[in-house]
C-alpha cells in the first residue's frame, strides 16, 4: 500500500487542515495512545484510514476498499453490531434521536432494555427462527436501503459473513468479553459458562467480518462516561446533525443498565 501524499502545491491551508484534523479525531477512539492522528482499524478500532501530520502536509493511508466520504453518506444503511449486553440497544436508539428509521414494529422495552430494544421484530425473526437462511437476511436488507435506515440484532453477528448492500455503515457496539459475560448473567440469570460460547463466537465472528472495513467503534465504559461526546462522534460519524436527545439513550454511570430480577 503506498500513502496518498498531498503535494505541496495542493497543500491545504493551515486553518482547514487543522479543522479537518480535528473532526476526524472527534471519531477516533485511541488518538492519544500515539504521538500521531490515526483512525485505522487495527491501531485504534475506528475506520479504515490512517492520518498523520508530516512536515505540514497531510498524509492519508487508505485501507482496501475503503473511503472515508463513501463510509460517511448520509444515507442508506447503518447496521449496528454487537454481542448482545455491549450497547447495541443503547447506539441504536441513539441513532433513532439522530433521524434514523429503526423499523416499523420493533421488540418492545423489557427490563433488560428499559428504553427501547429498537430491533426490528421482522430481522429479529429472520436471524433467531431461520438460522440458516442467509439469504432471507440478505434481501431483507437489500429491501431496507432506500432510505435512512439502522438496525440492529445482536444475533445477526451469528450469520456474518454476510453481503450487505453497498454504502452500508457498520458501527460496532463494544465492550470487553468479562463485562459481557457478567451483564448477561445479570439480565438472564444462570452462569457465565451458559453464555461464553455463543457470545465468544459473536465477538469472533464480528471481528473478523470488519476487518478492512471502514467502522465506527464505540465503547461502551466511555459511552456511558460521556454521552455528549458519543453523541457528537456519531453524528460525526453519520454525517448529520447532532440532536439534544441522542445522549438520552445512554445510561449514566451509577445507573443500572438492568433492571435486578424479582
Amino acid at each position: 500500500m503506498h500513502a496518498e501524499t498531498v503535494s505541496k502545491g495542493d497543500a491545504k491551508p493551515s486553518h482547514e487542515l487543522h479543522e479537518e484534523v480535528a473532526q476526524r479525531r472527534a471519531v477516533c477512539e485511541a488518538c492519544a495512545r500515539c504521538g500521531k492522528i490515526k483512525l485505522s482499524m487495527v491501531d485504534c478500532g475506528a475506520v479504515g484510514a490512517h492520518i498523520s501530520l508530516l512536515e505540514g502536509q497531510c498524509r492519508l493511508r487508505k485501507w482496501p476498499n475503503t473511503d472515508w466520504d463513501d463510509a460517511c453518506s448520509s444515507n442508506g444503511l447503518v447496521v449496528v453490531l454487537g454481542t448482545g449486553r455491549s450497547g447495541t440497544s443503547m447506539i441504536t436508539g441513539l441513532i433513532t434521536a439522530l433521524g434514523f428509521n429503526p423499523g416499523e414494529s420493533l421488540i418492545p422495552a423489557d427490563r433488560t432494555n428499559r428504553k427501547g430494544a429498537f430491533e426490528d421484530k421482522r430481522l429479529f425473526d429472520l436471524v433467531v427462527g431461520q438460522k440458516h437462511d442467509k439469504k432471507a437476511i440478505e434481501r431483507y436488507l437489500a429491501d431496507i436501503t432506500s432510505s435512512s435506515r439502522v438496525v440492529k440484532a445482536p444475533s445477526l453477528a451469528c450469520h456474518l459473513p454476510l453481503t450487505f448492500p453497498d454504502g452500508t455503515r457498520f458501527i460496532w457496539a463494544h465492550r470487553p468479553m468479562p463485562d459481557v459475560l457478567h451483564s448477561a448473567v445479570r439480565a438472564y440469570g444462570g452462569q457465565v459458562e451458559d453464555y461464553q460460547d455463543d457470545l465468544g463466537s459473536r465477538y469472533d465472528r464480528i471481528a473478523s467480518f470488519l476487518t478492512h472495513r471502514a467502522y465506527l467503534q464505540i465503547e461502551y465504559d466511555r459511552a456511558r462516561r460521556d454521552p455528549e461526546g458519543t453523541a457528537r462522534r456519531v453524528a460525526l460519524w453519520l454525517k448529520v446533525p447532532n440532536s439534544d436527545q441522542a445522549c438520552g439513550f445512554i445510561e449514566p454511570p451509577g445507573n443500572l443498565a438492568v433492571t435486578p430480577m424479582s
